[in-house]
C-alpha cells in the first residue's frame, strides 16, 4: 500500500474526507466494495459507478478506472471527479437548470465510436428532473462539471475544468454524508452512601 500510485490515488481521494462522514479504507485483493484499476496507457480519462450502483458489478470487474499516470497533471483532478461519483454525485453539467445550449448533432458526432450513444445520454445530456435525484442549485464551479467546448453548445457557451472542490461540491457532501451530531452533555448527580448522612429519628 506504499507503492507511489496508490499514495497518489488516496491522497487525491482524500480532499472529500474532511466534509464526509466517511472513511476510505484502501485494501489490496480484488473483493472490495469499490475496486480501482488503470487504464490502458495514454488514456487519461476515468470513469465509475455513481454510488451504490457499484453492488450491482460483478466482484470480478473493476467499479472505477482512473488513468495510468499518476504524474499527470490532471491525475488529481480525475481522481477527485471519479470519487465524487463513487460517493454518489452525477455531473454538474447535467443539472436541469444547468441550460447549457448544447449541440446534440455535434455531440452525436464528436462521439461516435468513441463511446455509445447511452453514455452520451447518461454523461452528457441534461438529467431529466426528477424525484430519484436531491437537487442543490446548480454550480458551474464544481469538481463533477465536465469542460465544455463551444463546439459542443451553440457556438458561444463554453466551459473550463475547476481542479478542486467548489463551495457547492462541499455543501454537497455535507448534505449527502452529515457529521454525526454531537451527543448532549450528561449531567451527572452525585451518589451518597448510606454512611454519608447521619440521620436520627
Amino acid at each position: 500500500m506504499d507503492d507511489e500510485y496508490v499514495l497518489a490515488v488516496k491522497k487525491a481521494a482524500s480532499h472529500w474526507l474532511p466534509h464526509i462522514n466517511l472513511k476510505f479504507d484502501f485494501v489490496s485483493g480484488e473483493r472490495g466494495d469499490i475496486r480501482i484499476t488503470q487504464n490502458p496507457p495514454g488514456d487519461s480519462g476515468g470513469s465509475s459507478s455513481i454510488g451504490t450502483d457499484a453492488r450491482d458489478i460483478a466482484f470480478w470487474m473493476p467499479t472505477m478506472n482512473l488513468p495510468m499516470n499518476h504524474n499527470d497533471p490532471r491525475f488529481e483532478y480525475t481522481v477527485i471527479h471519479e470519487f465524487g461519483h463513487m460517493l454518489g454525485a452525477h455531473h454538474a453539467h447535467q443539472h436541469p437548470d444547468a441550460n447549457i445550449p448544447w449541440n446534440r448533432e455535434n455531440i452525436q458526432a464528436t462521439y461516435r465510436g468513441a463511446t455509445s450513444p447511452h453514455a452520451v445520454r447518461d454523461n452528457i445530456l441534461p438529467l431529466t428532473r426528477s424525484n430519484a435525484y436531491d437537487l442543490l442549485p446548480y454550480d458551474p464551479d464544481s469538481v463533477m462539471h465536465y469542460a465544455v467546448s463551444p463546439d459542443l453548445t451553440d457556438g458561444e457557451r463554453a466551459h473550463i475544468e475547476n481542479w478542486s472542490l467548489s463551495d457547492g461540491d462541499i455543501a454537497w457532501a455535507k448534505k449527502a454524508y452529515p457529521q454525526a451530531a454531537p451527543m448532549p452533555p450528561v449531567i451527572r448527580r452525585p451518589r451518597f452512601r448510606d454512611a454519608d448522612f447521619d440521620c436520627t429519628v
